[in-house]
């Protein structure tokens, strides 16, 4: 990858960072935390208990994410992702929030424009 790790946020003892990963000021990552990159993650989130974020993501500024699996996907800004259905080659709007149904889909492959609300 072409980026270089840059930690501006905080990362919690017991997340596992692998690659090269940029995480913008203000922005957590929790323990239970597994990244992988190349990845960018924007000021002010939030990247929550269970949360995988793979490669070749960006996470805009302010999303949060939490028991959630994404990976090839940009998130556009104030997102919120709380569903364990894996969310592949997305692209997701501004303000967006995707929340879990329950046990059933294999992965998602989402284009979603600004406020959507789905349920996965």
């Amino acid at each position: 990858s072409n980026i270089a790790t840059k930690i501006d946020g905080e990362v919690e003892s017991g997340a596992d960072v692998q690659g090269a990963v940029r995480i913008g000021a203000g922005s957590k990552v929790m323990a239970s935390c597994k990244l992988s990159g190349p990845l960018v993650i924007g000021v002010g989130c939030i990247i929550g208990p269970g949360a995988k974020v793979g490669t070749y993501s960006a996470i805009g500024d302010r999303c949060v994410i939490s028991n959630a699996d994404i990976a090839d996907s940009i998130l556009v800004g104030d997102c919120v992702v709380t569903t364990p259905v894996p969310i592949r080659k997305s692209l997701i709007g501004a303000s967006t929030r995707i929340t879990a149904r329950g046990a059933g889909e294999a992965q998602a492959e989402l284009v979603l424009g600004e406020n959507s609300v789905v349920v996965l």
